[in-house]
């Protein structure tokens, strides 16, 4: 059994190993920020140090597993290695290198990830216990003398006398790290430059909402569901389609508009900024559309207007992707800076998503006066109406915050602003995760939502894209 499960293992990493909530590059940088110091000695006085394994939080919470199959590597007692006695060899003297060598003797398995970017190793799982095998906060921790560590594994040089104790949390958030406040090693660090610390297990998840997206839609159409916003975030990430998967996209579109000669909708223009978004993600020319231009529609301002400030944002938006000039512009401005300039939106989190649409909007503008300031004030209302667990009270919503932020140059995973209980806006995000890479749109949903899932997918790009430098849209 423990080879069928270890090779079911291995197959379940290849397209799901969300390493990296924990990883330990966050706590390198921090240590680099900190301290002059890559490493620390710690006082010890033998040349052997003790390593103890554990998993109790596990065995005392067995409905916390998410893979039945676990079970079975659970031990009653939750002890994986007792106390064990390690000697400390010339050259290798971290407790990643004490850990690896206690795993081998004992025939423990351990398997861990090397980044050479920070020159350090992560311990993904212990004795097929894995990050994520009970929950999206859960994981391997590491403390040394009862203390969690202030570095990474590979990072805390040892003296002898030492002892290190790894133990798996059901939820790093309610671990007490005393004055580290997330410093730990394996945690993710609420300040410094933590985006590259996460970026693994973002891109992981990112990778996972994206061949979801692909899967459900084989066959992506001129549809808010399933179509434009599927095909944006396909063409953001770094997954490649499947062969054909744009032009099926283009030819179905094509289709749609001969069919409705040209018309996608008298009423919601956002029909078109929507398809003018996509075929400038796919390098398509939206003046050419099956013989319809449809660009021109971003110009017919009672029509936009008339559907709302949602509508006049994704004109500015798509005019901007499509390199389009507009003649009433300045009036979508005016529209859209006055309606979200409402008292009650400051105190309503259901306004949330239409700040961030206003954001997004407006970001092109920043040489004027009046578009800068309502970028400014529009971030401080958010701001305020976060919620303690990260998020504003629904996956989309959330993800359109992430999306006008880091499109703005916002760091959301450790801008003090945007952290509310310790929690990030990825953390908030993070909160309607259902499985396999789709999100719910509400976190007491019993399953995954199509549009909630396409518009975490497009936020977990627009956190990669910042964090590779470049621009959501």
């Amino acid at each position: 059994m423990e080879e069928d499960f270890a090779a079911k293992v291995k197959r379940k990493k290849t397209r799901k190993i969300v390493i990296g909530i924990v990883l330990i590059a966050a706590v390198v940088i921090l240590a680099v920020s900190l301290f002059t110091s890559k490493s620390r000695q710690v006082t010890g006085g033998s040349d052997t140090v003790t390593v103890e394994i554990r998993c109790d939080q596990l065995s005392n919470d067995m409905d916390s597993l998410n893979d039945p199959a676990l079970v079975d590597y659970i031990p009653d007692d939750g002890t994986i290695l007792a106390e064990t006695e390690v000697k400390i060899d010339p050259g290798e003297t971290s407790v990643f290198d004490v850990t690896d060598k206690a795993c081998f003797d004992n025939n423990i398995q351990i398997e861990y990830s090397y980044s050479p970017g920070y020159d350090s190793h992560y311990i993904e799982g212990i004795s097929y216990i894995y990050e994520f095998s009970a929950g999206t906060y859960s994981g391997w921790m590491f403390t040394v003398d009862g203390k969690i560590a202030d570095y990474g594994a590979d990072k805390v040089i040892l003296n002898g006398g030492e002892k290190i104790r790894w133990y798996y949390t059901i939820d790093y958030h309610n671990e007490d790290y005393g004055e580290n406040d997330y410093a730990g090693a394996q945690i993710p660090s609420q300040t410094g430059e933590s985006q590259n610390a996460g970026a693994a297990k973002i891109r992981e998840i990112r990778d996972l909402a994206i061949n979801a997206l692909i899967e459900d839609y084989p066959e992506p159409a001129c549809s808010p569901i399933g179509g434009e916003w599927v095909v944006k975030a396909v063409s953001l990430s770094e997954t490649e389609p499947p062969e054909g998967y744009y032009d099926r996209y283009y030819d179905n579109l094509c289709n749609t508009m001969r069919e409705c000669d040209g018309i996608l909708d008298e009423v919601r223009y956002t029909e078109y900024e929507r398809v003018i978004i996509a075929l400038s993600a796919i390098g398509k020319d939206p003046h050419d559309v099956a013989g319809y231009d449809i660009t021109g529609h971003l110009d017919e301002a009672d029509r936009i207007t008339y559907q709302g400030v949602n509508s006049a944002c994704y004109a500015l938006i798509a005019a901007h992707t499509a390199g389009i000039k507009l003649e009433n512009e300045d009036d979508y401005i005016r529209f859209i800076i006055e309606g979200l300039s409402d008292e009650k939106m400051k105190k309503d989190m259901s306004y949330a998503d239409y700040l961030a649409f206003g954001i997004e909007a407006l970001l092109n503008y920043q040489d004027r006066e009046d578009a800068a300031s309502f970028v400014k004030e529009a971030k401080e209302i958010l701001s305020g109406l976060q919620g303690e667990d990260g998020s504003y009270g629904s996956s989309e919503a959330t993800a359109e915050v992430i999306v006008a932020l880091s499109n703005e140059g916002t760091d959301i995973l450790n801008d003090p602003a945007f952290i509310k209980n310790g929690k990030t806006l990825y953390d908030g995000l993070m909160e309607y995760y259902y499985k396999d890479g789709r999100f719910k749109h509400l976190k007491e949903d019993e399953e995954a939502n199509a549009m909630g899932t396409e518009k975490s997918a497009l936020a977990l790009d627009a956190i990669c894209v910042y964090e590779d430098g470049g621009t959501f849209y």
